[in-house]
């Protein structure tokens, strides 16, 4: 469980801007990972907590501090999710990768990935869910003229955030 709580951490640091300290946190949350020995010592509830989540976390991390070299360097090694089980997450996942691109302003790769965010949680009702939304709005704003920017960000406000 430690483990996780640095990975929270680490997000928590990444958003303030704390380099130092985000590094130090994903460090030990990884450090706690490679500790865990399912079924020796450890519950198994802990399986959830693999390299594939952290790398999934690190990804979010890295875009935060604004490197998007190594957000796409562990989105490699995310584990693949199923839209099906893990619907929010994956949505998720899609907007910080349609970010992450757009900080290398690559339109081509970002706003797929907006666009498939979108329709995965389009029918949730998770605050948590919108807010990733809505920044994969804010960062598509340089390219609000585009028509299919422009299309993108009407439905985001229309399909999430009309009510």
């Amino acid at each position: 469980m430690l483990g996780f709580a640095k990975l929270a951490e680490a997000r928590t640091h990444a958003r303030a801007g704390r380099r130092g300290d985000t590094h130090a946190a994903l460090s030990a949350a990884e450090g706690y990972l490679e500790a865990i020995r399912l079924g020796a010592y450890d519950p198994a509830q802990l399986a959830y907590f693999g390299y594939g989540r952290l790398a999934t976390d690190a990804v979010e991390i890295h875009r935060n501090l604004g490197n998007p070299t190594e957000a796409f360097r562990w989105s490699e090694k995310a584990a693949p999710m199923p839209a099906s089980r893990f619907t929010r997450a994956v949505g998720i996942c899609r907007a910080v990768l349609a970010c992450t691109h757009l900080q290398r302003l690559d339109l081509d790769q970002g706003l797929p990935h907006a666009q498939e965010s979108l329709a995965i949680l389009q029918n949730l009702r998770s605050p948590r869910a919108h807010g990733y939304v809505s920044e994969t709005v804010r960062a598509l704003d340089a390219w609000r003229r585009e028509a299919s920017v422009a299309v993108f960000m009407h439905d985001a406000r229309r399909r999430l955030f009309a009510a």
